[in-house]
């Protein structure tokens, strides 16, 4: 009877702390668990199945999971709809995608393990809008708010649309692999069915395949966009919304206005600005006087400028750009593309690298710059103080004997900080990523700067830290 006793009483305690039931804080734990862990709390009891599954199914980086909920495929030479397809159980498709926040598509189709299974196939999109045309436009993913899509053939452009909800508000897409024709297409639904209140809208694609009046129709039609990245399409007063935190675009003639008029219209129309990367064209000629507009805008956190050009910055115009973005990590004023003509006499002399350290605030910790190294300053007296700088671009500055370059390498040992331990380079005109991509900025290395680089980490190791300390 005692062991009776006992045994009621344990199974009258609830199996779980009332905490451990609210979804909140579930969801809060599973974000600290390695996806096969949410796995595992899937399984544990009842009260967990919903919190886990919302958590596993919220950003899918990769179709694959909708492919296996659409049943047993066989395939042949082709996916075989016919035969090879069963009828689906769109009930269970739906207790899954309901869940689905974001949807990632790199160009393959991956299981858990990494490896790739195949290429999206054309026929794919096929029974993907049938369930959304006999639900009678019901979505396929209702609350879905982001896609990130890379293209790589213009096939996989199809399973876009029945992606597509209501809540979407980021919306990216490198189309580099597809044809103009295909990606007009796209764009052309893209303006009827995305919503007019997108967040982030991405187009990646190359200059010669971009359709740019059809990237400028979903533009135009965007009222509260944060973040607008189009790399390939040349900048317009139609994209400059009030609302843009982030810009990425080209600088051309062929709006008709000078690099001036654009940056004061910018700076005019988006004051919330917090990043911007433009590229500009050989055509336009760049002056300390035309990106001045840009220094209204206060809360910049990264200026990326590359320019296949000249600079001609003074000891004031340093003073000034320091002055005016105290919220400054990031600076870019160099060029990755080498043109003929470009000298590196046309470049920010040497001796201005103190007068970057000492007018930017210690929030600066990524500079790139095209240097003039034909001048070479003597070494400074003393530290300069650059707290936290990490990373130091030149880009395609020319560098010349092996005398320019232990005169280099001596001097930026004197002003880049130790942890500086790279000095990345370009030797390629067909670089079109920013320099602080992490992923290219080494790709095509100039050997005189690669030198350099050697150089400083042999000098550093040596002497156990700056040289000249």
């Amino acid at each position: 009877m005692e062991g009776a006793a006992q045994l009621v009483s344990v199974e009258s305690q609830p199996l779980l702390p009332f905490a451990l039931s609210i979804s909140e804080i579930l969801y809060r734990i599973f974000k600290e668990l390695s996806i096969p862990d949410c796995f595992a709390t899937a399984l544990v009891c009842r009260t967990w199945v919903d919190a886990a599954l919302d958590f596993i199914w919220k950003d899918l980086d990769s179709p694959h999971p909708l492919l296996l909920l659409l049943g047993t495929i066989t395939f042949g030479s082709n996916w075989d709809w016919d035969d090879g397809f069963p009828q689906t159980d769109w009930a269970r498709f739906q207790s899954y995608s309901k869940r689905v926040h974001s949807i990632t598509y790199d160009g393959g189709i991956y299981e858990g393990c990494g490896f790739a299974l195949e290429h999206m196939s054309p026929e794919f999109p096929v029974k993907l809008l049938y369930y959304v045309a006999i639900n009678q436009g019901t979505y396929l993913l209702p609350r879905n708010r982001a896609i990130r899509w890379v293209a790589t053939q213009d096939c996989e452009l199809q399973l876009l649309i029945p992606l597509i909800s209501s809540e979407i508000d980021e919306f990216s897409i490198d189309v580099s692999g597809c044809t103009l024709q295909a990606s007009s297409r796209l764009l052309r639904a893209l303006s009827r069915l995305l919503p007019p209140n997108l967040r982030v809208f991405h187009f990646k694609s190359i200059p010669e395949e971009t359709p740019d009046e059809d990237v400028r129709t979903i533009i135009r039609l965007q009222n509260s966009l944060q973040e607008l990245k189009v790399p390939a399409l040349a900048l317009e007063p139609i994209m400059l919304k009030p609302g843009l935190r982030v810009l990425e675009a080209r600088c051309t003639a062929d709006s008709g206005l000078t690099p001036k008029q654009l940056l004061d219209a910018l700076a005019d129309a988006c004051p919330l600005l917090k990043e911007i990367r433009l590229t500009f064209a050989r055509e336009c000629h760049l002056t300390f006087d035309s990106i001045r507009p840009l220094l209204r805008c206060s809360k910049l956190r990264t200026v990326d400028l590359e320019y296949p050009g000249r600079w001609d910055l003074d000891k004031s115009d340093v003073k000034a750009l320091g002055k005016a973005w105290r919220r400054l990590e990031a600076l870019n004023l160099c060029s990755r593309r080498d043109y003929p003509g470009l000298q590196s006499s046309h470049g920010i002399p040497m001796s201005m690298l103190p007068r970057f350290a000492r007018y930017f605030s210690h929030r600066l910790r990524k500079l790139a710059l095209f240097l003039n190294t034909e001048d070479m300053p003597r070494l400074p007296y003393e530290a300069i103080p650059f707290p936290n700088l990490k990373f130091f671009a030149v880009g395609t500055s020319p560098l010349g004997s092996e005398m320019a370059v232990s005169a280099v390498t001596a001097y930026l040992d004197a002003v880049l900080p130790p942890r500086v331990e790279r000095i990345y380079s370009s030797s390629t005109a067909r670089q079109n990523s920013s320099v602080f991509d992490p992923f290219t900025p080494r790709f095509h290395q100039n050997p005189a700067w690669e030198n350099v680089e050697k150089s400083l980490s042999t000098l550093r190791k040596e002497f156990g830290g700056r040289a000249m300390s």
